[in-house]
């Protein structure tokens, strides 16, 4: 529950609700709604006002309250989301053969066959015509 989630966090600051509030510049009735459960989750902007605070909290981190342990990232980093050095990996590679000579050419040259074939099989009736836009 966000409720024991955020009165962790305030205990492992050792501060007080008020002065938990009075760090992220929130007023202490927002606190005590948060503590109580009547905010049932954090919004991006208080994550962003805890971390801005806390920086040991990452943005990430908080937007993750829903986890059942809480505990800091101590050198305020975070993990890649899954997929993201096999997406750094395909941009590396798209990078590199940009730079490659005749990049450009083989990219108009399969442009132009794409539409090259289009239209011959448009002629021959093979395809409907291109539709209006």
């Amino acid at each position: 529950m966000l409720s024991e989630k955020i009165e962790k966090l305030i205990h492992e600051l050792q501060l007080s609700p008020e002065e938990f509030g009075n760090k992220i510049n929130v007023g202490k009735s927002s606190i005590y709604k948060l503590l109580r459960g009547d905010i049932k989750k954090l919004t991006s902007k208080m994550a962003a006002k805890i971390n801005s605070a806390f920086p040991e909290y990452s943005l990430e981190y908080l937007n993750g309250l829903n986890y059942d342990t809480l505990e800091p990232n101590k050198d305020n980093t975070s993990e890649p989301a899954p997929g993201y050095k096999k997406l750094k990996q395909k941009q590396i590679e798209f990078i590199t053969k940009a730079f490659e000579d005749n990049f450009y050419d083989l990219m108009a040259y399969k442009r132009f066959k794409k539409e090259f074939l289009f239209r011959a099989t448009e002629v021959l009736g093979i395809l409907p015509n291109k539709p209006k836009r």
